[in-house]
């Protein structure tokens, strides 16, 4: 059966899933040649700088980690609060892992074995799963792909886990410049 919301109905549904008031704690930022927001809006470019250092990540799962999935560790590691308390994360991309995809779809295409390792990078949620693994934090993680509309999305989905737990959620949006041949 479907029904007409009237407008009390409406606000009262959208009061119990968007919170009062919700500020930005921090912002992070991380662009080839420039390390942070603070040296975009300087001007102060590295030619050098093609890859973030994700620190975050230990070193083997920095080696192997794609450049979206190093770039949502610098984000992380930009703006978690320094004592790194367990923190709700939300990683929003507008295609998820796309270069990764389209790696391995290129192997397939070619006829090469493909490993199952590479597999499990090439999914949306990689870079939540392993900022996750690498600081140990067993709360609440997950991953949006939604187009254009995926920092909005972001921001929705962080806002409905305040309203339900309070406290402070991690939202990373990134994205690569990568093949649209799909």
């Amino acid at each position: 059966a479907l029904g007409v919301a009237t407008p009390e109905a409406e606000s009262a549904a959208r009061d119990r899933i968007v919170p009062g008031h919700v500020w930005v704690e921090a912002v992070g930022f991380w662009t080839p040649g420039y390390p942070d927001l603070r040296a975009l809006l300087a001007g102060t470019a590295d030619p050098e700088l093609r890859r973030p250092p994700a620190a975050l990540l230990p070193a083997r799962a920095r080696g192997r980690a794609s450049l979206l999935t190093r770039v949502f560790a610098e984000l992380y590691e930009q703006i978690a609060p320094p004592e790194r308390p367990e923190l709700p994360l939300v990683c929003g991309s507008a295609s998820g892992e796309m270069a990764t995809t389209l790696a391995l779809l290129d192997q397939l295409a070619q006829g090469e074995p493909l490993s199952p390792a590479g597999f499990q990078a090439s999914v949306h949620n990689t870079a939540a799963g392993v900022i996750s693994i690498a600081l140990g934090d067993r709360s609440f993680s997950t991953a949006l792909a939604a187009g254009v509309d995926t920092w909005a999305m972001s921001l929705l989905e962080a806002m409905a886990w305040l309203s339900v737990h309070g406290g402070r959620v991690a939202v990373l949006v990134a994205d690569e410049d990568a093949p649209t041949r799909l």
